[in-house]
C-alpha cells in the first residue's frame, strides 16, 4: 500500500466516550452538510474535498475498493467518482463530485496527482491537530518519516517522551 507520510503528534488524550451523534458525516452525507460540519471545524471546501481523497485507498465493508487502483495513493479516485465509474463509491464522496458547492473543488484537487498532494498533506495535518493543543505535544514526524517505508517501528524517545 502506498500513501504519503504526514507529520505525526503524539500524546492525543484518549476519550472513553464516542463523539457525540452527527458530528462526523456518514456515507450518505450530502455534500452541503459536509460542508457545513467541516466549515464549523474552519476547514475550507478544499480541505474537506482533499480529506476524501483518503478513500482512494478504501474499502467498502464488503471489500470492494473505492477505485479501481487499489492500494495506490492516486487521484484516480477523483475522476473515477466524479464519472460514476469508481467499483465502490459512497454516496457522501458521489454528492461532493457532482455538487454545486463542491464540484469546482472535486475538480481542482482531483486534476493532477500533484494537487491532490499538496491539498491532502496539509489539510490532513489540520486534521491530525483538531481539538488538541499543538505546544503540548510531542512532535515524532522525523520518527514516522525515517520509519515509514519500514515493516516494524520501534518506540523512541523524543525529548524524553515516547513516540
Amino acid at each position: 500500500m502506498s500513501g504519503p507520510v504526514t507529520s505525526f503528534y503524539s500524546g492525543r488524550e484518549d476519550s472513553f466516550s464516542a463523539s457525540h451523534r452527527g458530528s462526523m458525516p456518514d456515507a450518505q452525507t450530502d455534500a452541503r452538510t459536509m460542508v457545513d460540519l467541516f466549515s464549523k471545524r474552519n476547514f475550507s471546501k478544499i480541505e474537506l474535498v482533499a480529506l476524501a481523497g483518503a478513500h482512494t485507498i478504501g474499502r467498502q465493508l464488503d471489500g470492494t475498493d473505492m477505485d479501481s487502483t487499489a492500494g495506490v495513493w492516486d487521484n484516480k479516485f477523483y475522476t473515477e467518482t466524479s464519472g460514476n465509474s469508481a467499483p465502490g463509491s459512497v454516496a457522501a464522496d458521489t454528492f461532493m463530485a457532482q455538487a454545486r458547492e463542491t464540484g469546482e473543488e472535486w475538480r481542482t484537487v482531483g486534476k493532477t496527482q500533484k494537487s491532490f498532494m499538496r491539498a491532502f498533506l496539509p489539510a490532513m495535518e489540520k486534521l491530525s491537530q483538531l481539538g488538541n493543543n499543538k505546544s503540548g505535544l510531542v512532535d515524532c514526524s522525523a520518527v514516522v518519516k525515517s520509519y515509514a517505508h519500514k515493516a516494524k517501528v520501534q518506540r523512541v524517545l523524543v525529548k524524553g517522551r515516547r513516540c
